[in-house]
């Protein structure tokens, strides 16, 4: 269970929406799953057995929001399911690309990387910092995205990786 928490609670939150509730929702995951784990077949697929079980609480969640407008229903909803779980158990890959690309950068890029996301510096401060105009760190940033998005795209698209 702790191998799938963090893309269980991907997955819930794509279709919540509110931290909250994906916490709560999680919670009623994990106990069912702990609750009905002798049900569970030996070499099956646990992470299939995980999100069919996230998918219903998430509808009985749902359910119980009657207060809020449900903008999707039926058909778009499953499908709104399939895709978040697809997106979900592949996080991990997303992640080790993200860090494999990020060791690709130079130097200057990561900490710009740094200065601005993790350390949330706005474009104005970083430039007063370093002496460059606003619009060369938007153009520094915009050029380091696209770099990491497309090393990314690549390593998930290579049937090699991971």
């Amino acid at each position: 269970m702790a191998a799938h928490q963090r893309r269980l609670y991907a997955f819930i939150y794509s279709l919540v929406q509110d931290r909250h509730a994906a916490d709560d929702v999680l919670q009623e995951v994990s106990a069912v799953l702990w609750r009905r784990f002798d049900e569970f077949e030996e070499g099956t697929n646990f992470s299939a057995w995980a999100y069919k079980v996230a998918r219903l609480q998430v509808l009985s969640w749902r359910r119980k929001q009657a207060k809020l407008a449900i903008p999707i229903e039926g058909d778009e909803l499953s499908i709104l399911m399939d895709t978040a779980a697809v997106m979900a158990e592949r996080q991990d890959e997303r992640l080790a690309a993200l860090e494999h690309c990020l060791s690709e950068l130079t130097p200057k890029q990561i900490d710009l990387l740094r200065r601005r996301y993790h350390f949330g510096f706005s474009a104005n401060e970083i430039a007063e910092q370093g002496n460059r105009s606003r619009r060369a760190i938007y153009k520094s940033l915009g050029k380091v995205n696209a770099i990491l998005m497309s090393c990314i795209s690549s390593k998930m698209e290579d049937p090699n990786y991971g």
